[in-house]
């Protein structure tokens, strides 16, 4: 992580974690920023980074990057989401994720901004 950006995500600022881009790469990361279950889709080797809510509906939903199309897919109902957080296909096409408030900075701006920060590490 060595100078290196990372995305922030803050939950009403009750929770923030850190997403160290140059060790996530193209993917779906799942996870959970206090007791919120949240998504980040990043692609283009991080330059493009989303950060979404992963409950639609009242279920929550895990999502997996497939590198064939570049779009993601959720493991549920296996509906297809494309980048901008749009299901296209699916039993859920047509639906959309909620997106979270998030920021890009280096990694160690966000650990003196936010001291109890989390760090995700894959």
């Amino acid at each position: 992580m060595r100078g290196g950006f990372s995305r922030s995500l803050s939950n009403s600022l009750t929770a923030v974690t850190a997403y160290p881009l140059d060790r996530i790469g193209d993917a779906a990361v799942n996870d959970q920023v206090g007791r919120l279950p949240v998504v980040i889709f990043t692609r283009d080797n991080s330059r493009a980074v989303g950060a979404f809510s992963r409950v639609v509906e009242g279920q929550r939903l895990t999502f997996a990057y497939r590198n064939d199309d570049q779009s993601y897919i959720d493991e549920q109902n296996g509906s297809i989401w494309d980048y901008a957080d749009r299901a296209t296909s699916g039993p859920l096409a047509g639906t959309q994720l909620e997106r979270l408030n998030n920021r890009r900075a280096f990694w160690f701006s966000i650990v003196i901004a936010f001291p109890e920060v989390n760090l995700y590490l894959p």
